[in-house]
């Protein structure tokens, strides 16, 4: 295992939160083409996009309950200067009493202190839908996109889109081209009709072109925590504190 590989996995391995995923260990000769996997625990309800799938009349409350469980797993990240650099419908994983966990940390690398938090996940593949635009616009002296915890809360307001309505960002579009074409043109996922004015909003400023005028997780945080026990209250649960 080389040096920057090693780093990548302690960085995982270090982060110790209710809704991260840990990383158990190692192992390696896992297959053909694959000398090594990552032992995680097993989360029985699989990813967020299949659990919501499977649970369309999922009740208002518990949708607030999951965009909080990742929005406090994103704010211990960026608190401990780590940018997800991911943050999809698949790489959100539920457990059996719908606790919602981030993984995805296994392809971290480090970045100068100058240019933002240490250390970052860099795979973007897939993940279109979800992904800031920025990512796919690269430097002319680089090869490679940077991401930052303003992509991360861009991709948190693709998240809470996704959770309130049920479907996947662009969902009306089928092909991923699609999806980057429409990025291309500065042009974002519909507003479901049955949102209210209020999420809408907030998923709009996660949004915003600018990514230094996006607003942080923690204040994310806060929105939807406020949300949620709002949401409660009306259906007669009592909220989490």
């Amino acid at each position: 295992m080389n040096k920057r590989l090693r780093k990548e996995l302690l960085v995982w391995h270090k982060l110790d939160h209710e809704n991260i995923l840990p990383l158990l260990g190692i192992t390696f000769d896992f297959g053909r083409g694959n000398p090594m996997g990552m032992v995680c625990p097993w989360v029985e309800n699989g990813n967020l996009n299949g659990y919501l799938a499977r649970h369309n009349a999922l009740a208002e409350a518990d949708r607030f309950r999951i965009l909080c469980d990742v929005a406090v797993g994103l704010s211990y990240l960026h608190s401990r200067d780590v940018v997800h650099g991911d943050l999809t419908g698949s790489n959100i994983l539920i457990d059996d009493k719908g606790k919602a966990l981030l993984a995805d940390f296994g392809l971290s690398n480090v970045v100068s202190e100058t240019r933002g938090p240490s250390y970052v996940t860099s795979s973007i593949g897939g993940s279109v839908r979800w992904a800031a635009p920025e990512i796919f616009r690269f430097s002319p002296d680089s090869h490679v996109s940077t991401v930052t915890t303003h992509g991360d809360v861009y991709s948190y307001g693709s998240v809470m889109l996704q959770v309130l309505s049920g479907k996947l960002p662009y969902h009306q579009l089928r092909r991923d081209s699609q999806v980057l074409i429409e990025l291309y043109n500065g042009l974002h996922p519909p507003r479901p009709p049955q949102l209210a004015d209020e999420y809408w909003a907030l998923i709009r400023q996660c949004w915003v072109e600018d990514p230094s005028a996006r607003p942080n997780i923690k204040v994310l945080s806060e929105r939807v925590h406020r949300g949620y026990r709002a949401v409660s209250v009306a259906a007669g649960a009592y909220p989490m504190p």
